[in-house]
């Protein structure tokens, strides 16, 4: 079983959809394109959304693989837009992150979730923080 099919049951059963669009699988699904000089679809979503959560793939073929240290452009993306969001622990995560929580396992994400969707200034308070770690970051083409 992978480490996202763990995770997918438990979605449908904690917030309205529309809560969640910022998560990965989801994403798939949609165009990611700019169109025509406008925002990509996923970055509105992402910024519309109120809670978003990050997980890592742990299947490789080689177990020196399945830890990573990095952050992955999804989380540039969720802090970039304001969106607080919950996240799989990693080092640099932890380094720039650290007011946004890191969960292990579905329940402790279902808490978090929860948490963060009736607390609304906290929640606030911690995107914008993340927002500010990033803000050096930039896509210049």
């Amino acid at each position: 079983m992978s480490k996202l099919s763990k995770y997918m049951p438990f979605w449908y059963l904690i917030l309205p959809l529309p809560l969640l669009w910022g998560l990965g699988y989801l994403m798939n699904v949609l165009v990611m394109t700019a169109n025509h000089g406008q925002m990509p679809v996923y970055l509105q979503l992402y910024c519309s959304t109120k809670v978003s959560a990050n997980l890592y793939r742990v299947e490789a073929e080689r177990p020196e693989h399945v830890d990573g240290w990095a952050i992955g452009p999804r989380e540039v993306e969720l802090a970039a837009c304001g969106t607080w969001f919950a996240r799989d622990p990693r080092g640099e995560g932890d380094d720039l992150f650290p007011t946004l929580p890191t969960f292990t396992d579905p329940a402790e994400l279902e808490d978090l979730i929860r948490w963060s969707v009736v607390h609304d200034d906290e929640r606030r308070n911690a995107a914008e923080k993340a927002r500010a770690a990033i803000a050096d970051r930039t896509f210049d083409a």
